[in-house]
């Protein structure tokens, strides 16, 4: 038997978001096609009273943060697959101007992670990635 929470939220899968404003339509629909409440959503999350509803607001009052997200995230099921940075040439185009080039400070740390620590050494000022 197909799950009716899958099916109706099958159109998400796979669709780029790729404002804020988008990734928030999307865990709104995947909330709706749900059918569970903002109140429910809050209780799974720890959230007071009203709190979901402020951010996956069309307009949302509240910002949506790395933790809120995460959060969002883990009560309606979902996880995020891969994040593909590209760089905007509109949005370059308004901040280069902007960007000051730093001077060479000396050897710069190099930090590795594995896990959930992190180890961080001094290198040379060389900025290759091995």
């Amino acid at each position: 038997m197909t799950d009716p929470y899958r099916e109706k939220t099958r159109q998400l899968w796979g669709r780029p978001s790729r404002t804020k404003r988008e990734l928030v339509d999307l865990l709104r629909a995947r909330k709706e096609a749900l059918n569970v409440s903002h109140e429910t959503v809050d209780a799974i999350v720890g959230w007071s009273d009203r709190l979901s509803s402020k951010v996956l607001a069309p307009a949302p009052r509240r910002g949506l943060t790395g933790e809120t997200l995460q959060a969002v995230l883990d009560a309606l099921g979902l996880g995020i697959a891969a994040v593909i940075l590209v760089e905007d040439p509109e949005q370059t185009a308004k901040m280069q101007h902007r960007w000051t080039q730093r001077g060479v400070t000396g050897p710069r740390p190099v930090v590795r992670c594995l896990e959930n620590h992190c180890d961080a050494e001094m290198g040379s000022t060389n900025t290759e990635v091995a």
